[in-house]
């Protein structure tokens, strides 16, 4: 999991487009929805909902974004989660999807 690309989906889920992420994050649109593409076959979730209005977080989307915020704040001025930290922050976060998914 690369910071870069939790940027990229909290900022996607924020603003709920692709265009007005890349805008703000100064990317190029393609490469910032290949990022979080990245992120979803990583995680092995379905992350954004897209449409032709934009983008809306799913359920799984919205914890990642509530967790997200807190990690990309944590994490600041480092360039990458260390394996052992994307595996613990992806075991957190299966573990929330699974407590949201049973709340239900």
């Amino acid at each position: 999991m690369d910071l870069k690309q939790l940027e990229y989906f909290v900022r996607v889920a924020e603003l709920g487009s692709f265009t007005r992420a890349a805008i703000e994050l100064d990317v190029a649109q393609p490469a910032l929805s290949r990022q979080v593409r990245l992120l979803e076959v990583e995680l092995r979730q379905t992350l954004l909902v897209r449409n032709g209005r934009g983008a809306v977080p799913t359920e799984a989307g919205k914890l990642l974004l509530d967790h997200g915020r807190g990690i990309l704040h944590r994490w600041s001025g480092h360039g990458r989660i260390s394996g052992g930290c994307a595996a613990a922050c992806r075991a957190a976060w299966r573990s929330a999807c699974r407590a949201a998914w049973h709340a239900c």
